[in-house]
């Protein structure tokens, strides 16, 4: 999961930066990672199934929201060059990386911890690549 965030975020982040788009890359990466780090505060709030209930409605919106980021730089990178989403790459990975770890780390302890949270959970944030 981690690997194909990355490389989803990574590709949105690079293909805003075509000539004559109102946002640049770094609008959409810094847009991608912030979702990133939405999502994962809303999941710091899921202690059980109540608090993964009331979560339910931030995290699709969360999602609705990285969905057309991604949309956005799949339509723009078909513009760039290789060097461009290369350089964009080298720019952003660590901070994706950064971000998908807490994400991650969140999902893992919700798992863990309560289990029939992480069905609401996994629910809401279905189609998320």
């Amino acid at each position: 999961m981690a690997k194909t965030w990355i490389v989803c975020l990574l590709a949105v982040s690079m293909v805003a930066f075509m000539a004559g788009c109102k946002r640049t890359a770094d609008d959409v990466v810094d847009d991608t990672i912030g979702a990133l780090n939405d999502l994962t505060e809303v999941l710091k709030d899921v202690k059980d199934k109540a608090s993964a209930e009331a979560a339910k409605p931030k995290i699709e919106k969360i999602v609705a929201r990285a969905k057309d980021l991604q949309k956005e730089g799949e339509a723009m990178e078909k513009e760039m060059s290789k060097e461009e989403n290369e350089a964009l790459e080298k720019e952003y990975k660590p901070q994706v990386e950064k971000a998908v770890a807490a994400m991650q780390a969140e999902m893992m302890r919700i798992g863990q911890a309560a289990p029939d949270a992480m069905m609401i959970v996994a629910a809401a944030m279905a189609g998320m690549r």
